[in-house]
This record gives C-alpha cells, sequence and structure tokens, in this order.
C-alpha cells in the first residue's frame, strides 16, 4: 500500500467512526430546520418549567437535551396524528401505547414513572399519583396530565431523578450521561445499563425501527443540542 494512501484512509476510518455521529446531527438539522426551529421555541416554554420543577440547572439541562429530539417530532407529526380514538381505547382498558404532547410521552412510561417514583418525588409531585376511583378513571386521569404541559414536565422532572439515582456515576460524565438517559427516555429506562449504551447508537429516529425513511441516532442529535448550548 503506498504511504500517501494511509492518511486517507485513517480519514475515512474517522468519519465513520469518530466525528460521523456529530455529521449525522448536523444533517438532521438540516433536513428537519424547520422542526428544529420550533422545538427550540418549544424550550423556551418548557426550561423554566422544568428548573422550577428540579430547582437544578445542571439537571434542567440535562433533561431539556434528552427530550430535544422529541420536540421536534412532535412538529413532524402533530398535524397528522389523530389520538382522540386511541385515547378513548385506553381509557376503556384496551392495550394501546401510542404518543401525547410536545415531549411524546406515552401512557407507558407515565404509568412506570408512577410505579417507580420514591416517596420524595411522590411529596413533590403530588398530581402525577392520582388514581380515581378506578382503573378507567385512573387512565382517564393519566391522559389528562400527559395533554398538560406542566404534569409532562413533572414526569420529566421525576424520571431524571429515577435515572439518577440509578447511575450517580454519570453526573462526572455529562456527555455520557445525555447518551445513557436519552436512550432511556427513547427505548424504556428499565432497560440494562448494556442495552441503553447499546441502544445509543442505533439508527430508528424519527421513524422508528420499521420506518422508512431517512433514520438517524436519537442520542447524538441529544448530544449535539447540548453541545450547542453550553
Amino acid at each position: 500500500m503506498k504511504a500517501a494512501a494511509i492518511p486517507v484512509l485513517i480519514l475515512l476510518f474517522f468519519m465513520a467512526h469518530g466525528t460521523g455521529h456529530s455529521l449525522d446531527a448536523n444533517a438532521y438539522r438540516s433536513a428537519f430546520a424547520l422542526n428544529c426551529l420550533e422545538a427550540e421555541a418549544y424550550v423556551e416554554d418548557i426550561k423554566p418549567l422544568l428548573f422550577a420543577a428540579l430547582n437544578d440547572d445542571f439537571l434542567t439541562n440535562i433533561g431539556i437535551a434528552v427530550v430535544f429530539p422529541e420536540l421536534t417530532r412532535y412538529s413532524y407529526i402533530r398535524d397528522v396524528a389523530e389520538t382522540t380514538a386511541l385515547e378513548l381505547s385506553y381509557i376503556l382498558g384496551g392495550d394501546v401505547d401510542f404518543s401525547i404532547g410536545k415531549m411524546q410521552m406515552k401512557p407507558s412510561f407515565a404509568r412506570q414513572i408512577e410505579a417507580d417514583a420514591g416517596e420524595l418525588c411522590r411529596n413533590r409531585y403530588p398530581e402525577l399519583f392520582k388514581n380515581g376511583k378506578d382503573e378507567q378513571a385512573g387512565r382517564g386521569l393519566r391522559i389528562l396530565r400527559l395533554k398538560n404541559t406542566v404534569r409532562q414536565v413533572e414526569y420529566l422532572a421525576v424520571f431524571l431523578h429515577i435515572m439518577t439515582n440509578k447511575y450517580p456515576h454519570l453526573t462526572a460524565e455529562p456527555e455520557k450521561m445525555i447518551r445513557i438517559f436519552s436512550s432511556a427516555y427513547n427505548a424504556g429506562y428499565t432497560k440494562s445499563y448494556k442495552d441503553l449504551e447499546s441502544n445509543s447508537y442505533t439508527y430508528y429516529f424519527p421513524y422508528g425501527k420499521q420506518g422508512t425513511g431517512e433514520q438517524y441516532s436519537y442520542s447524538e442529535i441529544a448530544l449535539d443540542y447540548y453541545n450547542r448550548h453550553q
């Protein structure tokens, strides 16, 4: 192999394995430019609410980065997603799961958060834990909470508390923290650390595993947002 060819191969390697992910985030911002601009506007509404819920600047910045990709997705699907029938089906006991609101939270996510929250969170965010007189009433209240921005922010706050308690060592590594937390938010926080780490490098956003459009990494978009706002 000619010596001159070696630097070219090294460059190609780092493009694929080093800077490739940041380029992916740039490509996402280019492809969904309007959605990203609208998401930035949503942040202006959500960030003060999250800080009020957490009273912690660092964790607030982590949380905003974690949900930023979903804020862009909300812009993309809000006009075509009809959830009324799904909401009714869920309230009546149907086995359905679907995304609601700017932060695209699912009923299953909210229910898991409610089950896993510690006493501190239960006392701090009492509105999240009102169950109603029976399961149907409880499901109805959960849907109403998910359609309320303040309540969604509180669910996010509890999620951040749960994840921080579970992986306290990550607070010393903000970028790693965002990668794992965003993977957990996107794929489910009950997964193992190994699975969350692996998932952070997958390309299933914004169309999901069965999607046919150009796909990106949820975690890379979250990390890109964080790094651009430091």
